[in-house]
């Protein structure tokens, strides 16, 4: 009897929770107003100075669609804040962040960090790094992509 009850109780509350992994989610990663990925739309932007944004359109197969999502959630990234700025001791200038935005039915989750810096506040260090984990995931697979590889680089410079 008592297991059963426990059963129950698994499965009603297994039931009444909902499962965050299941959401669609769409992912756009900014680095600082030189590229933006649009995973959802499979659309990379370079930004230039000298002339208009090139939009460059590429394709990702369900297996790396697949692994950026579950990535997501296995590296607990759905559970940082909605609106995050990691903070950190690093002193280069000037302070370029990364932005990396979730959108879901429920939520739009935005995270900002210096992926330069590894001197992160010692309450957010965990955080950061599985968050700059997740960003260089992502990265190694697009930047595999021919479209990415062979794109012209933004002549917008940082000093």
């Amino acid at each position: 009897m008592t297991r059963f009850l426990i059963f129950m109780v698994a499965i009603i509350f297994g039931s009444c929770s909902p499962n965050k992994k299941e959401e669609d989610i769409k992912i756009t990663i900014d680095y600082p107003q030189s590229y933006r990925y649009e995973i959802d739309k499979e659309l990379y932007t370079v930004f230039f100075l000298s002339k208009p944004a090139l939009h460059i359109k590429f394709s990702l197969t369900k297996v790396e669609l697949t692994k950026i999502k579950t990535k997501y959630y296995d590296l607990g990234i759905d559970n940082i804040a909605d609106d995050t700025n990691f903070k950190d001791d690093c002193m280069i200038m000037p302070k370029l962040k990364t932005i990396l935005t979730v959108k879901s039915e429920s939520a739009i989750q935005r995270i900002e960090i210096d992926e330069d810096c590894d001197d992160f506040y010692v309450s957010n260090f965990l955080k950061a790094n599985k968050v700059k984990e997740y960003l260089k995931i992502i990265r190694e697979i697009l930047k595999a992509k021919p479209e990415i590889k062979n794109a012209p680089m933004s002549d917008i410079m940082y000093m």
